[in-house]
């Protein structure tokens, strides 16, 4: 909280507070891997997490993804194009592009990279996006964001009523304070925010179990 008050002294129009993730091999990892220091138990970055909303939000700064806040109209609109399923162009070694239902990631070999480009020829082979990945990523994606998922887009995308899968499901969400009734979306509270790669990894298992 000291930390986010500091920054709010800077009067930021938008703030990213994420939690911090180890990555293996990493000085941190070997260091936290040997004792050297200590990390919250998850009880107290969930309190750290849900203060740290009350707190922003206090200062006019909405929160609009799991870890992204902001004034109105200061969302990025960077990233509320991958959010949104918006396509978008990479450009450059190792960048992925998804376009017109193809997705294609150039070759982080910058030499390769750079001779395909000087020869005038893509070093890639699309993938296409299957209506099952479509679904997939527009769920995974759109309950990272407080507005949540439109039910409308389940029906377009698989020919089926959501409510009609998953209305058990959810109203379970609602009543263990991870999601809200919200009409015509399934959005996750805070709470659910915390767990929503669990929240989502259940429902892929239920288009499993539905043959989707």
């Amino acid at each position: 909280l000291a930390t986010l008050e500091d920054a709010l002294a800077l009067e930021p129009e938008h703030v990213s507070a994420y939690g911090l993730t180890l990555e293996e091999g990493t000085p941190l990892e070997r260091d936290w891997s040997a004792g050297r220091f200590s990390l919250p138990e998850d009880d107290e970055q969930e309190r750290m997490y849900l203060e740290g909303i009350r707190l922003l939000a206090a200062h006019g700064l909405e929160q609009y993804e799991i870890s992204n806040y902001a004034r109105p109209g200061f969302f990025s609109r960077h990233n509320m194009g991958y959010w949104t399923g918006a396509d978008y162009l990479g450009l450059g070694p190792a960048a992925t592009s998804t376009l017109e239902g193809r997705r294609w990631t150039d070759t982080p070999d910058q030499t390769r990279w750079q001779a395909d480009i000087d020869a005038g020829r893509p070093d890639h082979d699309a993938e296409a996006i299957t209506p099952r990945i479509r679904l997939e990523e527009r769920l995974m994606l759109s309950l990272r964001t407080c507005a949540g998922f439109e039910l409308a887009e389940y029906t377009s995308l698989s020919g089926r009523d959501f409510m009609a899968d998953h209305g058990d499901w959810c109203r379970e969400l609602v009543a263990a304070g991870l999601a809200r009734p919200d009409g015509d979306r399934l959005a996750l509270t805070p709470q659910g925010l915390l767990v929503s790669n669990a929240v989502v990894a259940d429902l892929f298992e239920r288009l499993d179990e539905l043959g989707l």
